[in-house]
């Protein structure tokens, strides 16, 4: 729920605010730099816990930046900011994409197919370079933004 929650949320805004292309960014909010330094370190404590054998909890680092930007996301609410502030919309929602971009990139080896679903649907093009997740700012302002079903569709219990 955490992650494709925060990928429906934020590309269903991007598609309503601002026509379904990534919002250009500058960091000018400190929540927003704060989640970015957080963001473009979480690679390296993945790969310590992997290289230490300790997989749960490389997953567990990428779950704790997916509940920081949901909280972000939550504490900015950029379906109220973009009445009074559309540049400040369009940074909170670039920062969610980016966040997305770096953990969809480090949990494709865990789930390949929708992984490159969610990362497709950011319009993040390039190739899957572990570097990439050491940086901030690979996502291009005006690339095409694809809201298309929920990565994880609720199963409904009848």
């Amino acid at each position: 729920n955490n992650l494709g929650n925060l990928a429906s949320r934020t590309l269903n805004l991007v598609d309503k605010y601002f026509e379904g292309k990534v919002p250009t960014c500058e960091l000018t909010d400190n929540a927003s730099r704060e989640l970015s330094q957080a963001a473009i370190k979480v690679a390296d404590s993945v790969k310590t816990n992997i290289n230490n054998m300790q997989p749960q909890a490389a997953l567990e680092v990428i779950v704790s930046l997916l509940n920081h930007c949901n909280k972000y996301i939550d504490e900015k609410a950029p379906w109220k900011l973009a009445k009074e502030n559309i540049a400040l919309t369009g940074e909170v929602l670039y920062c969610a994409l980016e966040v997305l971009r770096i953990a969809g990139s480090l949990l494709q080896p865990v789930m390949p197919h929708k992984s490159l679903e969610l990362l497709k649907s950011i319009g993040y093009q390039e190739d899957l370079i572990f570097e990439n997740t050491k940086k901030w700012g690979l996502l291009i302002s005006g690339s095409k933004v694809t809201k298309g079903t929920p990565l994880f569709p609720r199963i409904e219990n009848n």
